[in-house]
């Protein structure tokens, strides 16, 4: 008989130790964030969690770094909201191209359960050095806006693929323009009106970066009336050279006169 409670007591602390097991292990925490974003983008990593709400914890942020150790890059906190949402943004203005990596640590108050996801990668590109362009951001209104410069990597005539949006929409492409031997190009995109263009320049890959033109005003040329007196000329006059002479005239006439008398 004592067996038998036995066994019964052994099996209800089974019973207890298995709930509470399952009780620990049944929080759950996970995230999303972009496969890749191009410098200067905003990363959004958006979770979720059953933990209790209010609960606190921390992310780590690293950089793959090859041939090393990731480097770490920020610790930041987020606290989860009703109904388990959370978030952390980041914006990767100045970063460099690279893989980064997200992680969220154990903590001492919570288990998470093996469904969880708290480790994930992403990708910051940039390919902005692909293409130099050296027309002015700024121009004037002619009815064109101007885009030249150098595509790197696309020599050979391979062209590069543009378009180009302002305050009415798209006015441009996307379309390919041609590039020369070196990769240079020239092209004058026809708009209506002033106001602020970006112009992407991609390629059969993706995206490789974007810029803006602001096209002002051409301001009108006018005549302008500087305001003032008419200039006067002084009353002539006889300066004492000129009474010289004339004295000296009339009496020269005068001995030629007295000598023939004579």
């Amino acid at each position: 008989m004592k067996n038998v409670q036995l066994l019964r007591v052994a099996a209800l602390v089974c019973l207890g130790l298995l709930f509470c097991t399952t009780a620990v292990s049944a929080y759950q925490i996970s995230f999303t964030v972009p496969e890749s974003v191009k410098v200067g983008q905003t990363v959004v990593v958006q979770g979720e969690s059953n933990i209790p709400s209010g609960f606190t914890t921390q992310l780590y942020l690293y950089r793959e770094v090859p041939n090393f150790q990731p480097k770490q890059i920020s610790v930041d906190e987020f606290t989860i909201q009703e109904g388990g949402d959370w978030q952390v943004v980041y914006d990767t203005t100045g970063w460099q191209k690279a893989t980064y990596k997200i992680e969220i640590p154990k903590n001492s108050q919570y288990s998470y359960g093996s469904d969880s996801v708290t480790l994930k990668t992403f990708v910051v590109w940039d390919r902005s050095d692909e293409v130099e362009v050296t027309s002015p951001k700024t121009q004037s209104y002619d009815g064109t806006l101007d885009i030249a410069g150098k595509a790197v990597k696309r020599t050979g005539g391979a062209g590069i693929n543009v378009a180009v949006s302002g305050p009415s929409g798209v006015v441009f492409g996307p379309a390919y323009i041609p590039t020369d031997a070196e990769g240079l190009f020239s092209y004058e995109v026809p708009i209506s009106g002033p106001g602020t263009y970006t112009v992407a320049f991609s390629d059969e890959d993706d995206l490789i970066t974007t810029t803006e033109v602001t096209i002002t005003e051409n301001p009108a040329i006018t005549a302008t009336t500087v305001p003032g007196t008419a200039a006067t000329l002084p009353p002539a006059t006889e300066s004492p050279l000129s009474v010289l002479s004339v004295l000296a005239g009339t009496a020269a006439s005068a001995a030629l006169v007295l000598k023939r008398r004579e």
